[in-house]
């Protein structure tokens, strides 16, 4: 499993998402993913508001310098909040957004997770 792969790499990794914070809380702890992420950070809104600026709030939080924190992200917002964290990102062109858009980004763009571990 990537998490896994990446875990034992000793990377931290966290979940930043424009889903509901209690929502995305339970789904984590229901498919047992919590011991992979030092923290999951959703919105407080049904409107999908503020991933951005919970982003620039995350990265000022984090221990590592910008150039250290990577995001893997499969839409174009993703792409926006990477850029509003000053932080590298890559996209994944196998989920809501196609990779033909998402290149458009000029950013990296994979096709399957495990390209992940190779480049990281």
């Amino acid at each position: 499993m990537i998490l896994d792969a990446i875990k034992a790499s000793g990377r931290t990794q966290s979940i930043l998402s424009a889903g509901k914070q209690e929502f995305l809380t339970d789904w984590v702890e229901y498919h047992d993913l919590s011991k992979y992420f030092i923290n999951v950070l959703g919105i407080d809104n049904h409107y999908a508001a503020g991933k951005k600026s919970l982003g620039v709030k995350w990265i000022q939080q984090l221990e590592y310098n910008n150039d250290e924190v990577l995001m893997i992200g499969d839409t174009l917002h993703d792409s926006e909040v990477a850029e509003a964290m000053g932080i590298e990102c890559i996209l994944v062109g196998n989920g809501h957004v196609s990779d033909a858009r998402l290149k458009k980004t000029g950013r990296r763009v994979i096709l399957d997770l495990s390209e992940l571990l190779v480049l990281i």
